[in-house]
């Protein structure tokens, strides 16, 4: 059925936390015997790097961000260009061989720096923006656009729009949960915090409409939909002498979501309480909401510093948060007021410990990249996970390189230089089971 999603059987209601198990088998060390892996004795990986791509004095070649990045089966490279809304493509030694699209509103461009992939002798790209797919040939011609028909679905403040995600080989879409947009004009959503909102996981064809659905997810993600009991007053304010200022917040322990064509990934990492012992746990769910596995480990907490938090609240006297937005409509931020963060500072409610999980990516062999938040300023310490949820390692880069893509003993990463310039940068890892 085209642009309308089939009745299936109704969803469940939200189930947040997964205590099903499988047995655990790899010989790595455990944690007295409780069947929790300790991330802290997982074998050490080094990556060497062999290549860089990019340009410092040319803007035309170099980059102003990398957007994202594919390559194909000759092993050209298909970067994102964050700034000029185009697909970069270079050649295996990194030469600049074309471009593919360009900010606009016709055929082949782009609104926005647009999600893009290879499959096979296709480019698909999908602009957000416009809400458009369109197919290239990897030569850059336009093969077809496609308007995308969004599902709407209704949650406790606003809509959820149900978009594209990835193209799969015989040509269809996978989908996911990828914006939640607020218009005067929407009709009451109708929904409570503590109602079911089931998601459908539906397939797009090239031409943007939905063409089946595959399953449901029992609810949004977390870190887009607060889960009942989960909620918590945000956006504290205070006012500081003629000044109102944003209480900065901690970062959010919400699990992480990772969306796959045969169900979900979820990493579920709660704040720390205990100075000895962290957890998290990555369980995978299929499309009919079955645990296909669930695997625990444990870390050593790290407590955020006196100076960090001092920090924290210093920036936010600027009138900037701890991401460095500003606080109000792109207004050039106050100097750094010691009255203000003082009181910044006795407001914020930060726990003892630091989150343990940045960020969380998936790999081209459906491994598990998972940006640790406890490392230094100097490096990025990552854990990696096969597919199935079993720990490969722990790989530590000097000089806070940003993932990218990766297969077998492959990966590329984003590298700034000395004058903050990014660089394409491939690594060489080793220390993988297998030799590799």
């Amino acid at each position: 059925m085209r642009n309308s999603v089939p009745s299936i059987p109704p969803p469940v209601l939200y189930s947040w936390r997964f205590a099903a198990a499988l047995p655990l088998s790899l010989a790595l060390a455990c944690e007295g015997g409780s069947g929790a892996y300790d991330v802290e004795r997982l074998p050490r990986l080094t990556a060497a790097e062999e290549q860089r791509v990019g340009s410092k004095d040319d803007p035309d070649v170099g980059f102003s961000s990398v957007a994202g990045l594919d390559i194909d089966r000759d092993g050209n490279l298909y970067v994102g260009e964050g700034e000029d809304a185009e697909i970069r493509v270079y050649s295996p030694g990194g030469v600049l061989v074309r471009r593919i699209g360009r900010e606009g509103e016709g055929p082949g461009e782009f609104r926005w720096s647009p999600r893009f992939g290879v499959v096979n002798d296709t480019v698909w790209a999908f602009d957000h923006g416009l809400r458009r797919i369109t197919l290239f040939s990897r030569a850059g011609v336009v093969l077809s656009t496609g308007q995308v028909t969004p599902v709407r679905i209704p949650t406790p403040t606003c809509y959820g729009y149900v978009l594209p995600e990835s193209m799969l080989p015989d040509g269809r879409f996978t989908s996911r949960l990828g914006s939640i947009q607020c218009s005067r004009d929407d009709p009451p959503p109708g929904v409570q915090p503590g109602d079911s909102m089931p998601v459908p996981r539906v397939l797009f064809d090239a031409t943007g409409a939905v063409v089946d659905t595959i399953g449901w997810d029992a609810s949004p993600d977390p870190r887009m939909v607060a889960p009942p009991g989960a909620s918590r007053e945000r956006f504290q304010f205070i006012q500081v002498g003629a000044r109102r200022l944003l209480v900065p917040d901690p970062p959010t322990d919400a699990p992480v979501w990772i969306p796959v064509p045969d169900g979900t990934i979820m990493i579920d990492a709660p704040v720390a309480t205990d100075p000895a012992r962290g957890t998290f746990s990555i369980t995978r769910v299929g499309i009919g909401r079955d645990t296909l596995y669930r695997r625990e480990y444990v870390y050593r907490p790290v407590a955020y510093t006196a100076e960090e938090l001092d920090a924290i609240a210093l920036a936010g006297s600027r009138g900037f948060g701890p991401t460095g937005e500003a606080q109000a409509g792109g207004e050039a931020a106050p100097p750094a007021d010691a009255a203000a963060a003082r009181a910044l500072r006795a407001a914020m409610k930060f726990p003892q410990f630091r989150p343990w999980i940045w960020y969380v990516q998936r790999d081209d062999d459906g491994r598990l990249w998972i940006l640790r938040d406890d490392a230094d300023e100097t490096q990025e310490a990552w854990l990696l996970f096969d597919a199935a949820g079993l720990p490969l390692g722990h790989l530590e880069i000097a000089g806070r390189p940003t993932f990218r893509w990766s297969r077998g003993d492959t990966l590329w990463a984003v590298q700034l230089d000395d004058v903050d310039v990014p660089w394409l940068v491939r690594y060489r890892l080793r220390g993988l089971p297998g030799g590799r």
